[in-house]
């Protein structure tokens, strides 16, 4: 190191940057806030607080994680507040040099740190941390999407299924599904997809907090319901919590449906 450098170093460590009473810095203590910008960015960080005590070297560290550009590529100039626009401020020092501590430059509150990226191939210099266009995005097909079974697309189906009360209502009739409905009565055993789950065809009908078009009230041999025949606080028939669903006609198939043996072998083990 230079005399010159060792002695510029020595004063700023017995008087601070400022020549002021020893190890005070005009700062708030051992930090600076510094407005930062950037050769290829157009957003400018802000109060960005730095250690004087940090190297040069440290400071780029810091600054590669927000700004993308690698220590090694970076040259960092220092410039006093104009107060104004950053296009007015005056530089004063370029090229600041790593192994030397901030405080060696004796920066100032709102003093601005302007980074130049020499690196043509940087993901600053390319331009797509502000340009989403130009970042790559994941595509699926209509036909991969829809054989997922962790898609939103999925969930709502399931969910629907479940909660018809959540359902979205796209306009439907007062009559909606009611020729399917027609060949469904009370007491009817019923099996209901997905899932295979059976029961019996508790009520047939319109709900009025239900959207429009028929519905059909299944009551099913275990509790593989949502509510206990009720939606909205409206009782519309009568079983145990969670043996109870409300599912549009097309859901529900009548027929030769008797309750399953859990002990039976010839039954599958889950639905």
């Amino acid at each position: 190191m230079a005399a010159l450098d060792f002695e510029a170093l020595k004063s700023y460590v017995r008087d601070g940057p400022t020549g002021s009473s020893a190890l005070a810095a005009p700062n708030d203590g051992d930090t600076v806030s510094l407005l930062v910008t950037h050769s290829h960015l157009k957003r400018q960080f802000i109060d960005r607080k730095f250690s004087l005590s940090s190297t040069v070297e440290r400071v780029k560290e810091q600054l590669q994680v927000h700004t993308g550009t690698a220590v090694s590529a970076m040259q960092l100039q220092l410039f006093s507040a104009s107060g104004n626009s950053s296009e007015t401020d005056t530089l004063l020092y370029s090229g600041l040099e790593d192994f030397r501590p901030l405080g060696y430059y004796s920066p100032q509150n709102g003093y601005r740190l302007h980074v130049i990226d020499t690196d043509p191939t940087s993901a600053a210099a390319s331009g797509w941390l502000e340009d989403t266009s130009l970042v790559e995005k994941y595509s699926i097909s209509e036909e991969d999407y829809e054989k997922r079974d962790d898609s939103v697309r999925r969930f709502k189906q399931q969910l629907y299924t479940a909660r018809p009360d959540l359902a979205p209502q796209p306009g439907f009739s007062e009559d909606f599904m009611s020729d399917i409905a027609s060949t469904m009565k009370v007491g009817d055993r019923c099996e209901v997809d997905p899932g295979g789950k059976r029961g019996t065809v508790a009520f047939v009908g319109t709900v009025d907090v239900l959207p429009k078009g028929f519905w059909v009230g299944v009551k099913f041999d275990e509790p593989v319901g949502v509510n206990d025949g009720s939606v909205e606080g409206k009782k519309v028939f009568d079983c145990e919590r969670n043996y109870g669903s409300f599912l549009r006609p097309d859901k529900v198939k009548v027929g030769d449906y008797p309750e399953r043996d859990p002990f039976d072998d010839d039954e599958p083990d889950e639905f």
